[in-house]
């Protein structure tokens, strides 16, 4: 965001796979964020701000983490069932979790 040095305040809350490109040339690769209003905090305060200040700024996106799901080393034929625990907005990411074992099962 301008002039905001330091990333958070928000939640990813679409896939990874919505932001690639796709064969379909109607198709726009886009990113869902769940924001907290949280006025102390700069990038969500920058976010909450009346849409006519914010439409049309450019901003950086710059992902983080390390969660991945399946995890590399596991081999999903293996996996029987799998269990999920989440609250708040980070139940999202367990969803597209378990959304990426569906695609991978098919």
């Amino acid at each position: 965001m301008p002039d905001v040095d330091k990333a958070g305040g928000f939640t990813i809350t679409s896939s990874p796979s919505e932001a690639l490109p796709r064969s379909d040339p109607d198709f726009v690769p886009y990113f869902e964020l769940a924001v907290q209003k949280s006025p102390n905090n700069p990038p969500a305060a920058w976010l909450w701000q009346p849409a006519e200040e914010i439409l049309g700024k450019e901003v950086t996106v710059r992902v983080g983490g390390s969660f991945v799901w399946p995890p590399p080393c596991l081999d999903m034929k293996k996996i029987k069932r799998a269990i999920f625990i989440a609250g708040g907005v980070g139940i999202k990411c367990v969803q597209l979790c378990r959304d990426q074992v569906a695609r991978l099962a098919r």
